[in-house]
């Protein structure tokens, strides 16, 4: 399903921070959308790259991921937004649900917004929370 939903979608904008929700309990409460954009994305930055092998393989999507706990959010953004500014797409995803509300995520799209960068934000049924995502002000929709 995800190469017939492929067929029907527009490509990636380059250059765009996608900010994608995965499912909090079972694997199969994601979207299409955020399926295909996680492969077809260059790079997903994930808060435990551990923890999202375990639905990455489950889709059979292979995409270079980079860790992005805590603890080290803060040096890693330098790196992402230059990929931001060099028009790669990257992908933020969270062990369950959306990132920035309580995720590692929310300074990368702080960042990421403050310098100028197109931020989208997918979410699934199971993590419908784009009423309360909100950044210094700035909704993402």
């Amino acid at each position: 399903m995800v190469q017939y939903s492929r067929l029907l979608a527009s490509p990636l904008t380059p250059g765009t921070l996608y900010i994608v929700s995965t499912p909090i309990g079972n694997l199969e409460d994601i979207t299409y959308r955020a399926v295909r954009i996680l492969s077809d994305c260059d790079l997903i930055a994930a808060e435990d790259t551990r923890h999202a092998t375990k639905l990455l393989t489950h889709y059979g999507i292979t995409t270079k991921r980079l860790s992005l706990p805590r603890h080290n959010e803060l040096q890693r953004i330098p790196a992402l937004l230059r990929r931001l500014r060099n028009q790669e797409t990257i992908a933020v995803i969270s062990d369950a649900g959306t990132p920035t509300i309580s995720d590692p995520g929310h300074r990368l799209t702080r960042a990421a917004l403050e310098q100028g960068t197109r931020c989208l934000l997918y979410t699934s049924d199971a993590a419908d929370e784009r009423s309360s995502v909100d950044l210094g002000g700035r909704r993402i929709i």
